[in-house]
């Protein structure tokens, strides 16, 4: 007789423990979703009726929120899918002190989001603020006014509380804004920005984020910024990483140099920018530039003549990390003003700080590279001296492609250095 094994039945007891798991979980969930509903009921027919009644404790916890006193002037409620939604009218923050109005929107919508009863803390689905004035300004020490808040960014977080409560909230709407900035730091005249569409997506720690804006014709057309940031707070802004991207279908470049900070020297140019802008931990990692550009006058050094251009177009940019930065072009073409012609390159110059175990180096590479309208803008480059004398000694003519050269030292005094390239023409 063969012998056989079996499993034991498991005993009553670990059979009923799943069971009354699933019932209790099920009792659960259908308490949870009657209290919901009560809670729906309650602000559908006791809340929302008498919404009057309740207008301190929504000036209170708006004024808690803000950090200023706040009025309201007509309030009404609905409903957004199942998020309860409050529009105000005529609403107002004032200052404490003296009761000014510091800032006056004729209407604000408010969806209320239902993860304000899980972290006990006002959290909106939505904030929408119709046709706001708002006037930015930056103090001579750093510090941002807005809407007579002031944000010191070189503080520690407590002194952002506002804008982070402003970042928890899922979505900020703008509609048919305008904005005054003025910028005391830079001495420069205020810049409005009409029409500006604005809105904001946070989630998570993730802000993005899309603007549009008319600014004075004579300075550029049409504005359109938009960024994708990663951060908790804005007191720790130094540790946010994101990218950033801005386009100007017509700007005058160097009007702009009043209100930005730009990497050279412009003195003159106007055309059509695209611009693209990493950075982590606060600091810029990557920037890359389409530009379209006519009548360009620019210093590329303090100590270097002017460069002027009838026409510059391409991509240009620049990358830089763990000691190492790079230049680069891609399809980058001009015109000179004395009419020579730089046909489109595509460029690369790397260099590489030295080390407690190597020296500095680098490379250059090039796709295509006329040496004659290269000399006739020499002196306005910043190149070594050294090159600029060889150049002026030996004045090539010609054409290099697929050119090369990389060195090991300084790039003025290089200790060692290899070149290749394929030469036509050359003169």
């Amino acid at each position: 007789m063969p012998l056989t094994s079996a499993r034991p039945d498991a005993s009553p007891a670990a059979k009923s423990l799943p069971r009354a798991m699933l019932s209790l979980g099920a009792r659960l969930l259908v308490a949870l979703t009657a209290a919901f509903c009560i809670l729906l009921l309650a602000i559908r027919f006791i809340v929302f009726p008498q919404l009057e009644s309740h207008r301190t404790q929504i000036t209170d916890l708006l004024a808690q929120q803000i950090g200023q006193p706040v009025e309201l002037g007509a309030l009404a409620s609905g409903w957004d899918g199942w998020n309860p939604r409050l529009d105000v009218k005529d609403f107002r923050i004032v200052d404490r002190g003296s009761g000014a109005p510091l800032l006056s929107l004729p209407a604000l919508h408010l969806t209320v989001a239902w993860t304000s009863l899980l972290f006990v803390d006002l959290r909106f689905k939505e904030l929408a603020l119709e046709r706001p004035e708002l006037a930015v300004r930056r103090d001579a020490s750093g510090k941002l006014h807005i809407a007579g808040l002031t944000f010191d960014l070189d503080r520690a977080r407590g002194e952002s509380m506002l804008a982070d409560w402003l970042l928890r909230q899922r979505r900020i709407v703008i509609h048919d804004g305008a904005i005054v900035w003025s910028d005391e730091q830079r001495n420069a005249p205020p810049l409005a920005l009409q029409r500006v569409e604005f809105r904001l997506e946070n989630r998570f720690g993730r802000h993005r984020f899309g603007l549009t804006g008319v600014p004075p014709a004579e300075v550029a057309a049409p504005l359109d910024i938009r960024g994708d940031v990663k951060g908790r707070s804005l007191g720790e802004w130094h540790a946010s990483s994101g990218r950033l991207y801005a386009r100007l279908d017509y700007a005058d470049v160097a009007a702009w140099r009043v209100w930005l900070p730009l990497p050279i020297d412009v003195r003159s140019g106007k055309g059509a920018l695209r611009v693209w802008l990493e950075y982590t931990d606060g600091q810029p990692r990557e920037m890359v530039a389409d530009l379209v550009l006519t009548d360009v006058g620019t210093k590329l050094a303090p100590d270097l003549r002017e460069l002027a251009l009838t026409r510059l177009e391409g991509r240009v940019g620049w990358r830089s990390e763990a000691g190492t930065r790079q230049f680069f072009t891609e399809h980058l073409a001009f015109t000179g003003a004395s009419g020579a012609r730089f046909d489109p390159t595509d460029f690369k110059l790397t260099l590489h700080d030295a080390t407690s175990s190597q020296a500095a180096s680098g490379a250059m590479e090039f796709s295509n590279l006329q040496l004659a309208p290269l000399m006739q803008v020499a002196e306005h480059l910043p190149l070594p001296e050294r090159w600029r004398q060889d150049l002026a000694r030996y004045n090539p003519r010609g054409t290099l492609a697929e050119g090369s050269l990389q060195w090991n030292g300084e790039a003025t005094a290089p200790e060692s250095y290899a070149a290749r390239g394929r030469f036509a023409d050359l003169g």
